[in-house]
């Protein structure tokens, strides 16, 4: 019988983002809800911005959110979040302690523009553009739309905006630049330059189940995070059913 695999770290809520820690070799950064924490080594994990005990809208040293959806880390000190209940996306820097708006209306709605103007609609993970660096990617949750930020202005584009983009949540990319989104129960991929979006895996983000088998068969039920486990392969937390779920994106099918 084979031994449970070892916990890390103990959340309180849904862990919605990991990733590895760029200014502390071997730490992982984590998101607790309403906070960002650190594995900080073999020691008890630390909080580095935000507050797992509740939600909030603060800046400075005592930065706080009401929901975070996603992180990205645009330099070892630097991280961008998704807050994504207070509609916006917010920045934090290590070295300061300090928090700050990155795109920053924090009003609710749908527009492009300068960072005081533009506008999401429940914002969700946020990733780099590995095809432009100068560029992030957010999944506007409720405007069903892949929008970019830049990084250097935090000005606010829209990559795609399609209705096959119901409730988007994760976002991962391959080297040829190609987007990969969790869509409630399907997955759909962005051509980088088409920028046309298509199912991939599920044939209606309104179907959901659990079936291992070729991209039009299969079923899912609430997909979220997705990640490269490797090139060509794909790992998804199908939360509906409790699940890692792999796609073999060669076989075009789940691997056992």
């Amino acid at each position: 019988m084979a031994a449970d695999p070892p916990t890390l770290v103990s959340t309180s809520h849904i862990c919605s983002h990991v990733e590895a820690d760029l200014l502390i070799k071997g730490n992982i950064l984590y998101v607790d809800q309403h906070a960002i924490l650190t594995t900080n080594g073999k020691s008890l994990p630390q909080t580095i911005v935000g507050d797992i005990r509740g939600p909030g809208h603060k800046y400075g040293r005592e930065g706080r959110f009401t929901l975070i959806k996603g992180f990205t880390q645009t330099s070892p000190t630097r991280i961008v979040i998704s807050d994504g209940w207070n509609q916006c996306t917010r920045a934090f820097d290590r070295n300061s302690g300090l928090t700050s708006d990155f795109a920053r209306s924090c009003i609710r709605g749908y527009q492009d523009g300068s960072r005081d103007s533009a506008r999401f609609l429940y914002p969700n993970s946020i990733v780099k553009d590995e095809r432009n660096h100068c560029n992030l990617f957010v999944a506007d949750h409720h405007n069903k739309a892949v929008r970019t930020v830049t990084v250097a202005d935090s000005h606010v584009g829209t990559f795609v905006r399609s209705e096959l983009l119901y409730n988007i949540h994760g976002v991962a990319q391959d080297r040829l630049g190609t987007l990969y989104l969790t869509a409630i129960n399907a997955i759909i991929t962005v051509n980088y330059n088409g920028r046309e979006a298509v199912f991939l895996a599920g044939t209606s983000t309104h179907q959901h189940g659990l079936i291992d088998s070729g991209y039009l068969t299969a079923r899912f039920s609430i997909v979220q995070e997705i990640v490269f486990v490797r090139e060509n392969l794909l790992m998804v937390a199908d939360l509906g059913n409790d699940k890692l779920r792999l796609i073999d994106l060669i076989s075009c099918q789940y691997p056992q």
